[in-house]
C-alpha cells in the first residue's frame, strides 16, 4: 500500500468530503438509505482517508464545478466511473449503485479495498489544457507538472498535481514512478461534437432518456430514412455512422445480432475497444459456432463473472483472474484444480479466448462512450441540421468540411477527384469514407450546408505546409517581428500526429501565453518549456517519439554560439526522426526595399546555413499596406524537393493562418 505519496491536503478534508458525500445520499435515498448503501460508502471513505485522497477528491470535485460553470462537456473513463463517492461528489454521471448492469468496486478500490484511485477525465478537444489551468488556481493546489512515459510507446498525456508549498522536477513525473497524484484528462472529439450540438440547439443532453423509440430505430438499423444504403459506398446501416464509434457500428453490421437493451450497445463498444478480444478471437465464436453476444468476454467484469457463475469460482479467484486477464496475461495454470468437477468442460473454451487478450477495458467505460454515442444519435435524429453542422465543423476531413460548406456543387466535385489514400492508415481511409458517406445521407435527407457559417476554419495551406516539414530536417520559419510566426508554429502544432504530444520551447513568449494559444485552436497535447537546456532534458528521458519540436527561438549569447545550437538539432532530429521547426527574425533591412518579400540573404545565420534544410519565409502584403485582404505567403526560399510557395489566409480575429 502507497501512502507516503505527496497529495495535495485541505483542513479538515475526511470530515469535509464525508459531508459532502452524505448530502448526495441523503438528497439521492431519502433520509434513511438502506444498510447496504451506507455500508458501501462507509467503505470507500475509509479507503480514500487511508491512502490521503479526501483532499484530492475535494480539489476535483471544485475542478468539475468551475469547468461545468463553463458549459464544458466532461466524461469519465476507467474504473474511477465505479466510485460511489465520484457519484456523490459529482465526478461521475454514473451511479454505480443504479447501473443496468453490475458495477464491481473491486475494480477501482482493489480486492481488499488497497488500491490507490486512478482517475481519468475526458473533455471535448480544446478543453485539457485549459481545465489544467483551471487546477492550478484550487485551494492546496501549487502547481500541475507534465506526467511523462518511461517508456517508448506509452504517452502518458496527463499532469502530477503538485501540492502547495512544493516544486516537483522532471525525474519524479514519470508515469507510474510519482510520488504526486496523477491525473489523466483525455480529450474526445465526439465530446466537442456533443457540445456544439447543445450550442446550436440550446437542448439539455442530461435530459435524453436511454430509451428514446427513434433512437432505438437509428441503432437497430430498421427501415429508418436515415438508415438507408447509399451507393457508390454501400455502407449498410449508414443512420450509424458519424456516430461515436465507428468500430462499433462495423461489428454490429457484420455480427448482426439482435438487439436486446441498451447493454448490448454497452457490450459491442466494450468488445471494440479491448485489445485482442474480436478479431481472430471471438469473432470465430460468433461467426462458426452461433455465440450471442451475452455470451462474449467484453470487458473485465465478463471474466469475473464467468469464473463466478459459470465456473463456480469463489469471489476472491474470480476476481484474480479478472485481473490477469484484462493486463493480458491469460488464465493462470493452476485455475483448473480450483474448478468444479462438474464446470471444467467449460474451461477450455474459456481459456482459449483469455489467452488472446491482451487487454480489456472496464464495463463502465464501455457505458459511457455509449451514452456519448446515445445522445449525439438523439440530436442527429431530432435536430439533423445542427447535428450535421456539428459534425462537419468538429469531426470531418477539412477537405470535405471545406466543400460541405462551399455547396452541393463544390462536394460533387470532390467526389470525383477523390485523394490517393492508399499510403494511409486504415483508419484516416475509413474515417474518409465515413464522412462522403455522411455527406450523402445529409444532401439525401434534404440538408445542405450552403449558407450556414462554420465556427472551425479548415487549414488546408497549414496542411499543406505541414507536410513539407519533414522527420529528420531542421527548418527555419522567418520573417519580420507581427508577420505571425508564433501563430503558424501553434498551428502547425494543431495540425501535427494527434496520437502524440509535440513539444514547443518558447524563449520569447510566456509558456502560459503559448499553451493558451494552441488550445484555442482544439486540443493537441504539446510540452511547453521555456529553456532548450530543460527541453532535452525531459525529451530525452521520456524518449517520447515527437511529431514536431518547436524552437522559438534560437539564443546566440548563453554559453554556445547559434551553429553550435543548429548542429545540435540537426542531430537530434536524425537521430529521432523528428521534425524540427527553428522560429527567427529576420534583418529590418527588408522594411526599406522596394520589393520587401525576404530573401534567403536576410536570414541572420548564414553560417548554420549548411545544417539548415528548409528555409520559409512568412510574407504579408497587408503587414506594410494596412489591407485587410489577408493573403499571406510561406515563401520556401532553400528546399530540397523544390517547392517554391505556399499561398495561406490570416485570419485576424484569431491570429491564426488558413
Amino acid at each position: 500500500m502507497i501512502t507516503e505519496k505527496r497529495y495535495p491536503h485541505l483542513p479538515d478534508e475526511d470530515t469535509r468530503l464525508r459531508t459532502v458525500c452524505y448530502a448526495g445520499l441523503t438528497a439521492e435515498y431519502g433520509e434513511t438509505p438502506d444498510d447496504g448503501v451506507i455500508e458501501r460508502l462507509e467503505k470507500e471513505l475509509s479507503a480514500i482517508a487511508v491512502f490521503g485522497l479526501s483532499g484530492v477528491l475535494l480539489i476535483l470535485r471544485e475542478l468539475v464545478i468551475k469547468a461545468e460553470l463553463k458549459k464544458y462537456e466532461l466524461a469519465n473513463r476507467g474504473t474511477f466511473g465505479t466510485s460511489f463517492v465520484a457519484w456523490l461528489c459529482g465526478l461521475t454521471p454514473y451511479n454505480p449503485l443504479k447501473a443496468v448492469m453490475s458495477l464491481y468496486p473491486e475494480f477501482c478500490f482493489g480486492l481488499n479495498w488497497d488500491r490507490e484511485l486512478s482517475v481519468q477525465i475526458s473533455v471535448p478537444d480544446g478543453k485539457a489544457e485549459p481545465l489544467f489551468e483551471m487546477l492550478k488556481t484550487i485551494e492546496g493546489v501549487c502547481d500541475v507538472a507534465p506526467l511523462l512515459s518511461d517508456t517508448k510507446h506509452d504517452i502518458a498525456f496527463g499532469r502530477c498535481i503538485i501540492p502547495a508549498g512544493e516544486k516537483a522536477e522532471p525525474a519524479q513525473c514519470i508515469k507510474n514512478h510519482t510520488p504526486f497524484f496523477e491525473l489523466i484528462i483525455t480529450t474526445l472529439t465526439h465530446l466537442r461534437l456533443l457540445e456544439r450540438c447543445v450550442e446550436l440547439t440550446g437542448e439539455d443532453p442530461e435530459l435524453i432518456n436511454l430509451d428514446d423509440k427513434g433512437v432505438w430505430e437509428l441503432f437497430k438499423h430498421t427501415d429508418h430514412p436515415a438508415c438507408i444504403e447509399i451507393s457508390p459506398y454501400h455502407l449498410s446501416a449508414i443512420g450509424l455512422f458519424g456516430l461515436r464509434n465507428f468500430y462499433s457500428l462495423i461489428l454490429y453490421n457484420n455480427v448482426n445480432v439482435p438487439l436486446q437493451s441498451f447493454a448490448d450497445l454497452v457490450r459491442i463498444e466494450s468488445l471494440m475497444h479491448s485489445a485482442g478480444a474480436w478479431n481472430d478471437n471471438q469473432e470465430k465464436l460468433v461467426y462458426e459456432q452461433g455465440a450471442r453476444l451475452t455470451d462474449l468476454i467484453t470487458c473485465r467484469e465478463d471474466v469475473y463473472e464467468y469464473c463466478r457463475f459459470q465456473l463456480g469460482l469463489n469471489h476472491k479467484d474470480s476476481f484474480a483472474v479478472a485481473e490477469r486477464v484484462r493486463k493480458g496475461r491469460g488464465i493462470p495454470e493452476d485455475l483448473e484444480e480450483k474448478v468444479p468437477a462438474d464446470n471444467r468442460d467449460k474451461l477450455k473454451q474459456f481459456k482459449a479466448v483469455c489467452d488472446k487478450i491482451s487487454y480489456l477495458l472496464p464495463r463502465v467505460h464501455g457505458y459511457g462512450c455509449m451514452v456519448i454515442a446515445w445522445r449525439c444519435a438523439w440530436y442527429r435524429l431530432h435536430y439533423p441540421v445542427e447535428f450535421y453542422q456539428a459534425y462537419f465543423e468538429i469531426v470531418a476531413n477539412p477537405q470535405i468540411a471545406r466543400a460541405v460548406f462551399s455547396g452541393r456543387s463544390s462536394y460533387d466535385k470532390l467526389t470525383v477527384y477523390q485523394p490517393d489514400l492508399e499510403d494511409q492508415e486504415f483508419d484516416m481511409k475509413f474515417s474518409y469514407d465515413v464522412d462522403l458517406a455522411v455527406a450523402d445521407e445529409m444532401y439525401f435527407r434534404g440538408i445542405d450546408l450552403t449558407n450556414v457559417e462554420p465556427r472551425k476554419h479548415i487549414p488546408d495551406g497549414v496542411i499543406q505546409v505541414r507536410d513539407l516539414i519533414l522527420p529528420g530536417q531542421v527548418t527555419v520559419l522567418a520573417g519580420r517581428p507581427g508577420m505571425g510566426k508564433t501563430a503558424l508554429a501553434c498551428d502547425l502544432v494543431h495540425v501535427s500526429n494527434r496520437k502524440v504530444m509535440s513539444t514547443y520551447v518558447t524563449l520569447y513568449e510566456e509558456a502560459d501565453c503559448i499553451i493558451e494559444r494552441i488550445a484555442l485552436r482544439g486540443d493537441k497535447p504539446c510540452a511547453v518549456f521555456t529553456s532548450l537546456k530543460d527541453a532535452f532534458e525531459i525529451i530525452e528521458l521520456s524518449e517520447l517519439p515527437d511529431p514536431l519540436l518547436v524552437i522559438d527561438y534560437v539564443p546566440s549569447d548563453e554559453g554556445e554560439g547559434s551553429r553550435e545550437v543548429f548542429e545540435k538539432l540537426k542531430n537530434y532530429a536524425q537521430e529521432h526522426h523528428t521534425p524540427v521547426l527553428v522560429i527567427s527574425q529576420i534583418s529590418r533591412k527588408v522594411d526599406g526595399r522596394k520589393n520587401k518579400r525576404p530573401l534567403l540573404r536576410d536570414l541572420p545565420m548564414q553560417d548554420c546555413l549548411d545544417t539548415i534544410d528548409n528555409v520559409i519565409m512568412l510574407y504579408r502584403e497587408d503587414y506594410y499596406t494596412g489591407g485587410s485582404t489577408g493573403e499571406a505567403e510561406s515563401i520556401f526560399v532553400k528546399c530540397p524537393l523544390g517547392i517554391e510557395k505556399i499561398h495561406l489566409i490570416w485570419d485576424a480575429d484569431r491570429a491564426s493562418f488558413l
